[in-house]
Formats: C-alpha cells, structure tokens, sequence
C-alpha cells in the first residue's frame, strides 16, 4: 500500500474515533438526566435565595411539628368512636345511657335509669321483659345520666350464677384480685371515663344517695370518712388513693351474701378519654 493511502486511512480512522466518542458522550449524559430524575437528590450549587427557601421551609416544617399535638388533640375529640353500638342498644330500649365493664372480669353491662320508675330494672332485663336477673341501673331521682354527679349508684343483683353483680363480693373481698382488678371503664356515646377503685366494703341497707346529701361537702366527706374507718372481713381500701370534695364518685351497690347488708365497690374519676387526651 502507498504512503498516500496510508495516510488516508488513518485519517479516516481518527475521524470515526471522534464521532464515536461524541456518541458515547452523548448517551452517557442523556443516561444520567434520566436517572437523576428519580431522585431527589439536590445539585451541589446552590444560590443564596436557595438556602434562604431551606431555610424557610424547615421553620415551617418545625412550626407544623410544634402545632401537631393540638391537632391531633382536636382530630381525636372529633374521631372518638364508641367501641359500644348505642345506636343499636336504643333502638331496643332508650333508657340505655352506658355501659360499665371491669376489665378482667365478667362484669360488662348496658346500665339503664327509668325516668319515673325507681325500681324498674330490679327485675326486667333492656328490653323491659321480666327477668329476675334484672339489669345494672341508676336511679333518676338521684343521679343524671351524663356521669357529672358527685356520687353516681348503680345497682345490680348478686346472681348465684354470677350474672349482674353477682361475682362483685367474691372478687373484691379477695385483696389480690382487689389489687389486680382496680379499674372500671363507663362508656358513654361521646366519651369514655376511666376510674380506680378505692375501697371494697361491706355497707348498712342504708339508701346512700337518700341518707347522704352528695351536693353538701360535710355530707360528702362524712360518707367518704365513713368508708375509710370501715374494718373487717371483705374490707379493701387503697389509702394511696386521694379522695376529696370535687372528685366524682361511682358506687356498685349489690346484697352482701347471707344478709341484709349491701356490699360496695367505690371508685375514683381518673381519667376523661376525651378532655384529657
């Protein structure tokens, strides 16, 4: 081959190796845009206002942590749901205005209050059928149905069978299961109430609500004194539980076994699911 052609081809071959690599370039770089759209990964050069909407936008962004509590405060309140259809319970009987359930036990009822009839659910079951189990219920000369009563009574049998009441002496006359079993949960359509109980105690057949004015603060504190000094078998107290004036009060009241005396449960307001959440 002459010199001529030789220089030529190499011409010819230094030629193609530039297109070629323009080509590669071309696609590595068309690869790359593509990729980088993927993510969200800033480009290192930034300009004074692109620091200034940073840092702009992570005082807003921990302004919006700050207010997040009372957001979800206010979300919570608006969102509660009732683990308990009173929609459906009312339907059956409109007296229905709680229920009660002692976690841990078998106690959990729709407690009902007649408007006029003060011994109605003695022996009627909710839908106002003869049942001499009866049903938990309060009583509407002594007590509102929203819970806001100093001292708020409900009543319920001691079944042989356990139903109602019936398993209340046995199980808080014991201090371990006292001790273990020391809160009571009252759902109403709107909120939850949570209480710890205080005090288990045999009671006279007295009518609490009637002897005792629960409005007046002496008469108040002479029937809180007068379950701290009570003594002997089936007493459980929990001093450590501060029980003053202004606090709000439920008593299950059921017959003591074997007599004509009552025997109480009593437990303090701890906690508003929804006021304190």
């Amino acid at each position: 081959m002459s010199k001529k052609r030789w220089i030529i081809v190499a011409v010819l071959i230094l030629a193609a190796g530039i297109c070629a690599g323009v080509a590669i370039s071309q696609i590595s770089g068309a690869s790359i845009r593509k990729l980088a759209s993927y993510s969200d990964i800033p480009e290192e050069e930034e300009t004074e206002d692109a620091e200034e909407e940073a840092e702009e936008a992570e005082e807003t962004a921990q302004a919006s942590v700050e207010e997040e509590p009372e957001t979800v405060k206010e979300t919570e309140e608006e969102d509660y749901e009732s683990p308990i259809d009173f929609v459906s319970l009312q339907e059956i009987n409109e007296d229905v205005y709680a229920w009660i359930d002692i976690p841990g036990t078998e106690i959990s009822y729709p407690i009902l209050q007649h408007p006029t009839d003060e011994e109605y659910y003695l022996k009627r079951d909710i839908e106002g059928n003869y049942d001499s189990n009866g049903s938990i219920f309060s009583q509407a000369s002594y007590n509102t149905n929203d819970m806001t009563d100093p001292v708020t009574v409900f009543y319920g049998h001691n079944m042989k069978s356990g139903a109602m009441f019936g398993n209340l002496e046995e199980t808080y006359s014991d201090a371990e299961k006292f001790a273990e079993y020391n809160e009571i949960v009252i759902y109403l359509p709107e909120e939850e109430l949570h209480y710890q109980i205080f005090a288990a105690v045999p009671y006279s057949n007295i009518h609490i609500l009637d002897y005792y004015n629960m409005n007046n603060e002496n008469r108040f504190e002479t029937f809180i004194d007068t379950i701290w000094s009570a003594r002997g078998f089936g007493v459980n107290l929990d001093e450590s539980v501060d029980v003053s004036w202004g606090d709000r009060i439920i008593v299950l009241s059921t017959c003591q076994s074997g007599g004509s005396t009552r025997y109480l449960v009593l437990a303090k307001l701890i906690d508003d699911d929804i006021d304190d959440q």
